[in-house]
């Protein structure tokens, strides 16, 4: 589960290998990656989110790894928000996590399911969000 934490915040933080200086940019870039990796035959949804659910006891160690990960990845998700000059940057980072929580359960639907739609709607929460649009 470390390993998969590891692999996860290189794959957030370069979304697609590049790295991004401008917040709302960063997170659409990884949404726009996520959304399509996830329709991939194959995809399971995030280790970490699975975690949580095939462990349901709160001592077992891979859930508290997830646990762990999914609290600094919403810590990080409402600092994104804080610095594209969201009005509430904890609301917008929350609406984002569940943005992206959902790519990882509906990829796994079809390829023209939900997840096609997640760059958009993530566009609609920022804008939103910061006044825009």
């Amino acid at each position: 589960m470390r390993d998969y934490d590891l692999d996860f915040w290189e794959k957030f933080e370069n979304p697609g290998g590049k790295s991004y200086s401008d917040a709302r940019e960063h997170v659409l870039a990884y949404v726009r990656v996520l959304s399509t990796r996830a329709v991939r035959e194959g995809y399971r949804g995030c280790g970490l989110s699975n975690a949580t659910i095939e462990y349901p006891s709160r001592d077992n160690p891979a859930r508290q790894v997830a646990e762990a990960h999914k609290k600094v990845f919403r810590k990080r998700l409402r600092e994104l928000a804080a610095a594209m000059g969201a009005r509430h940057p904890a609301v917008l980072g929350d609406g984002l996590l569940l943005l992206i929580e959902g790519i990882y359960s509906t990829g796994q639907q079809s390829e023209d399911g939900p997840a096609q739609s997640a760059v958009t709607v993530a566009k609609l929460l920022i804008d939103a969000s910061v006044g825009k649009g």
